[in-house]
């Protein structure tokens, strides 16, 4: 059940990525239009949109981190690490 709402995770991130990206352009415009006003009204705007976005971007990394961490095939990492735990102890007795 892991592993579906692992593949779920990945594509809300992937989507929500995409919709980031395909609103940059607009997001540079506001930054730029708002920062040559000097009103309270523009900062708060700004700062506001900001935050927003790094909230955003920070679940992003977060459902795309849980959704490589639980689709991940655990039996092939594990033979991975005893296999380089039994490489590491035949260098340990050759020295």
């Amino acid at each position: 059940m892991k592993k579906v709402f692992g593949y779920i995770f990945l594509v809300i991130g992937v989507f929500f990525g995409l919709i980031i990206f395909l609103q940059l352009p607009k997001i540079i415009k506001d930054f730029a239009n708002a920062s040559s006003t000097d009103t309270a009204y523009s900062f708060g705007y700004v700062m506001g949109k900001l935050v927003a976005m790094l909230i955003t971007v920070a679940i992003i990394v977060l459902l795309i981190w849980l959704g490589r961490k639980w689709t991940k095939n655990t039996t092939i990492a594990k033979e991975t690490k005893e296999t380089k735990e039994l490489q590491d102890s035949g260098k340990d007795t050759k020295k």
